[in-house]
Order: C-alpha cells, then sequence, then structure tokens
C-alpha cells in the first residue's frame, strides 16, 4: 500500500535512510564509508521543511503497516526530482519499487512537471530500474577527495 508521509510522520524514515546508507556504502567503493555527507537528523529536518514549504512530497510503501519503501520528490517550476528513493532489500521483486515509482510520477504530472532528474550512486544497480522507465544518463559527477 502506497500512502503519503506526511511532515510529522518524516522521521519514520530514519530506518530506511540508514538501510541506504549502508547499502551506498557497500555498492561503490568510491564512498568508503562517507555517505551520507549530511546526518540523518539534518536530512529529517530538511525533508521535514521541504514538505511543510511544499516544494517536495514523500510517499511510503507499506506492507502489514511497516515501512519497507519511499520515495521523496522535489518540485521547481516545469523540473523535478527524484531526491530519494528506497525499498529495503528483502522486499525489492514485489512490485514495491514500480508503485512508489508510478506515485512519484502521477504527482509530477499533477504538478505539469516536464523533466524529472534523479542521482544514483555510482555501483548501484537501481540504474536497471530506473532505465526501464525511461531516464537516460546524462552526466557524471566527479569528486576529487584533497583530505581523507
Amino acid at each position: 500500500m502506497i500512502k503519503e508521509i506526511e511532515t510529522n510522520e518524516i522521521k519514520t524514515l530514519r530506518p530506511l535512510m540508514e538501510y541506504l546508507a549502508l547499502h551506498h556504502n557497500e555498492v561503490s567503493s568510491n564512498f568508503k564509508n562517507s555517505y551520507p555527507r549530511h546526518s540523518d537528523e539534518d536530512r529529517i529536518k530538511r525533508f521535514e521543511k521541504e514538505i511543510s514549504d511544499g516544494t517536495s512530497k514523500a510517499f511510503g510503501c507499506y506492507e502489514n503497516n511497516q515501512l519497507v519503501g519511499a520515495v521523496k520528490i522535489d518540485f521547481d517550476g516545469i523540473n523535478g526530482v527524484v531526491d530519494y528513493f528506497v525499498v529495503l532489500k528483502q522486499y525489492q521483486g514485489k512490485g514495491y519499487g514500480k508503485e512508489l515509482m508510478d506515485r512519484a510520477i502521477e504527482s509530477f504530472k499533477e504538478r505539469n512537471i516536464k523533466n524529472i532528474e534523479l542521482h544514483v550512486v555510482y555501483g548501484n544497480d537501481a540504474v536497471n530500474f530506473y532505465e526501464k522507465y525511461g531516464f537516460k544518463k546524462q552526466s557524471y559527477i566527479m569528486e576529487l577527495k584533497l583530505i581523507d
């Protein structure tokens, strides 16, 4: 079941944030345990503000009243961003990611969004999932760490 996550429910995303951080650090040798760059608390506060301001929406996917996946999307004029997308590993392959992405795209269409962007961690096989929706690789974001 997909349900919109209200501002006062954003804290329920914390376990998914922790899971996604572990996943990103595992699949990308470039992160080497440096993901995320901001604390969960800072990201939760940012999500709360953006949802409260109406510049973002979040949707959760639930199985037996347990949050098993989520998407957060942002709006800026005719442009949209899939800012955050996660489905717990044990629930992948059951259609939850599709339900979340379909709901996100529906929400973008409701706002007359023309372009949707998302960033994928290098090494994450979720690229295949996004490509099935028609997302195309547009650029590489490269980084040089001067201090380790």
